[in-house]
């Protein structure tokens, strides 16, 4: 049995408060996932995770750090799971540690219930013998695919920390495993430098913001955490939900190799901590912001955890850099994990048709810090740190070559840079382009992973054209006035209805609606449908009792309805219904006028 250990720096759980759980599953969009892939939908099945934590019982007199006393439990969250107690002290079972593991891999409450392999470290001996520092040695190695670490500690010995960083981002390098860390609750608090000040960890807050936001003090102060956030009343119980994440995309990965354009690739830290951060959403937050040497927001990282856009990045497979002599024009949602050597660069290539937009265009690149350490053999006797200088650009283009520079991120402190566009890009080319410094290691592992929506955009009538009509169409056809279907409806019209050019669609012009409504009898509504993300068109209703004399009706005798197409985001159909126009006359006639500005 392993000897008991004492430690002179201080080690906390993250949250001891009673966990109220809320839909996290919704707000991370799981249950949409879960929608769309039904039966197929993955569990982290195969996936096995290490859980690291702290003593809940700050006596000492116990040691609670485990959610069960031996290998099996009888909590229905539990079941069929396989627990090792790696550090072999618990006396108890930690309330603390039964949350953490009902959000990682419970049954019923995680989004990764078939995670069934689980190592359980107290962080007392998971910092020293038991895996971390054992014996002047280098790490132990890491079998398990993910560590999550819902504790902090605090120390006075920022050389003993910075050790302890070290050889963390060490072990991430040399076994390829995810490491998952909270930090601490409260806005009052510095961000605690274990472990939220590693470069290799993917660090976890608040949706609520009320975590130790900000930059490290450690290892290179300056450095922005957290890199993402999850709406839980805790950070204890966000890392989790983070590591749940990562265990179900790396089981598409396992069930999908083809993903990868060499095995591994998908799984790999650095383009686990891209996808994810690539997928986060802003929406939530009004006040997110990120700046060019400060790539995520201090407070809410790349933003709120989103299962399905990274799901949606993974799936969409890897895809390479390339070149201008042999492009490779990239989706609107992707990934690669590249090499670069310092002094060069890599691109990416888009080309958005006409017709297209993307919108909320997240870029994501990270890499790993190397450690050196010295020793002969497995022996740590120091290390070394090296962290390579890449950068982030995006560019507009024209046949492939570089034009305007749109945006870029080039922050000099930390391992990722971070792009986001809100406003839409417009048909076109543009380039992402990854730089290596002059000052990197001559190469450097990279991740890459983007994620947009794209939408159906026509926003004028000379994009119509080009939407419409191929290259080879007599210049005849496309005028505003021509009718090249032969339907009676001018090109102008077909433009500002949505209609087909080239198909006779005479029934969907506008039409009038007489509808029972209420007891003062039939309500009238006149009712068309028109393109909806137009910009240069203006449409203007006219009634008259007898076609002589045209006036234009005001609000208070019209009420309009605008009803927007579940089928595409070109159209939307407007109903305008008459307020007392007939029981006042005897007929009432009413025209669409369409200008083209």
């Amino acid at each position: 049995m392993r000897t008991v250990l004492f430690y002179i720096l201080i080690i906390f759980c993250l949250s001891t408060i009673p966990y109220s759980y809320s839909d996290i599953k919704d707000d991370i969009d799981f249950d949409l996932l879960q929608a769309e892939l039904l039966t197929n939908t993955p569990t982290g099945a195969g996936i096995a995770v290490t859980q690291v934590e702290a003593n809940e019982d700050q006596t000492l007199t116990a040691f609670l750090y485990a959610p069960v006393i031996t290998g099996t439990s009888t909590n229905t969250e539990f079941i069929n799971k396989n627990f090792i107690d790696e550090s072999n002290q618990s006396t108890g079972i930690s309330g603390h540690a039964i949350t953490v593991a009902r959000n990682l891999y419970g049954n019923q409450t995680s989004i990764a219930p078939g995670i069934n392999q689980i190592s359980n470290y107290l962080a007392g001996d998971w910092l020293a013998f038991g895996f971390l520092e054992p014996r002047g040695r280098e790490p132990l190695i890491e079998s398990n695919r993910i560590q999550n670490h819902s504790w902090i500690s605090t120390s006075t010995d920022d050389s003993s920390d910075i050790n302890k960083l070290q050889r963390l981002d060490y072990a991430i390098n040399r076994d390829g495993f995810l490491a998952v860390v909270g930090l601490n609750n409260g806005t009052g608090n510095v961000i605690p430098n274990i472990l939220a000040a590693s470069y290799n960890a993917i660090s976890v807050g608040r949706s609520d913001g009320n975590h130790s936001g900000g930059t490290t003090l450690l290892d290179t102060s300056g450095r922005t955490k957290p890199e993402i956030v999850v709406p839980a009343t805790a950070t204890s119980f966000a890392a989790p939900v983070v590591s749940a994440a990562a265990a179900l995309l790396m089981e598409v990965s396992d069930n999908n190799l083809s993903l990868s354009q060499i095995a591994g690739n998908a799984t790999k830290p650095e383009t686990l901590r891209a996808i994810l951060l690539a997928g986060a959403t802003k929406d939530e937050f009004s006040n997110w912001g990120r700046s060019r040497q400060r790539p995520l927001d201090e407070t809410y990282g790349a933003g709120e955890l989103n299962i399905y856009n990274s799901y949606k990045i993974l799936k969409s497979g890897e895809i390479s850099s390339s070149t201008e002599s042999a492009p490779i024009f990239i989706n609107n949602v992707g990934w690669d994990f590249g090499q670069i050597e310092n002094s060069s660069n890599r691109r990416y290539f888009i080309e958005i048709p006409q017709g297209k937009r993307w919108q909320k265009f997240s870029i994501i690149l990270t890499w790993n810090r190397t450690i050196q350490k010295s020793g002969f053999g497995t022996r740590w006797t120091s290390a070394t740190s090296t962290l390579s200088d890449l950068s982030l650009r995006l560019f507009n283009a024209d046949n492939l070559q570089r034009q305007d520079l749109l945006d870029d991120s080039d922050s000099l402190l930390d391992n990722y840079e971070h792009i986001y566009r809100v406003n839409s890009l417009t048909p076109g080319q543009y380039v992402i382009e990854v730089v290596s410094s002059f000052f990197s290691q001559s190469e450097t592992d990279y991740s890459i992973a983007w994620h947009s929506e794209s939408y159906d955009s026509i926003e004028t009538y000379a994009e119509w054209q080009k939407v419409k009509f191929d290259a080879n169409r007599m210049e005849s056809d496309q005028l505003t006035g021509a009718d090249p279907d032969r339907d009676g409806i001018i090109n102008l019209t077909e433009y500002a209805l949505n209609l087909n050019p080239d198909i006779a669609d005479s029934e969907n012009l506008p039409k009038l609606i007489q509808t029972m409504e209420d007891m003062n009898g039939l309500a009238t509504i006149f009712s068309y449908n028109r393109i909806s993300t137009a910009k240069d068109l203006t449409y203007t209703i006219m009634t008259s009792p007898d076609l002589a004399f045209w006036n234009q009706p005001d609000s208070e005798s019209i009420e309009v309805i605008v009803v927007p197409s579940e089928i595409t985001s070109l159209s939307e159909t407007v109903n305008i219904r008459l307020k007392d126009s007939l029981p006042d006359m005897k007929q009432l006639f009413l025209r669409l006028e369409i200008s083209l500005q």
